[in-house]
Order: C-alpha cells, then structure tokens, then sequence
C-alpha cells in the first residue's frame, strides 16, 4: 500500500486477515493521514505471520522507522523481494 501523500517511494509492508480493501481504509481513516492508502498489490499466503517476519528482515535495510511497518524503496525491487520470500516460504 501506499498513500499519496507520502514520498513516492514509500510503501506499507505487512499482513492482513480482512481483504486489502478492508486494511487500506482502516489506515485512511486515521486523522494523521491526509490522504487514502491504495493497495498496489497482494499476496495469498499460507503463514501470513512467518511471511511478514520474513520479509520485513529480508527488507530491513529499506525500512523507515523500525517500530513501523514502511519501507522506502524501488517498488519493483521490493515486488521481487516479496516474491522470492513468498515462493520459498
């Protein structure tokens, strides 16, 4: 997900058990957001929580604050990232 407005290459990174839609409007609502977030792109996963874990280690090197779940990065970069993890997990 991201929100315009944040910089164009920062991204929301993590899991959700309701649709993306659901988790994208929960996020929007927020009084400190601006503007709405936008889901970019979505993946079904078995383990949803040893994903996430896994991934946000594998992007550690991307993300912004690590007591939140965004990650500045090339979004095609960060795709591949997500889908290696997601492939072997």
């Amino acid at each position: 997900m991201r929100s315009g407005s944040h910089h164009d290459d920062i991204y929301k990174i993590g899991l959700t058990r309701r649709t993306t839609e659901e988790r994208a409007d929960e996020l929007s609502r927020v009084s400190g957001v601006p503007t709405g977030f936008e889901v970019l792109a979505k993946w079904e996963v078995g383990n949803c929580s040893e994903v996430e874990k896994e991934l946000h280690d594998h992007l550690k090197h991307l993300r912004v604050n690590k007591r939140r779940e965004f990650f500045r990065g090339n979004l095609q970069e960060i795709f591949k990232a997500i889908d290696e993890v997601v492939t072997y997990s």
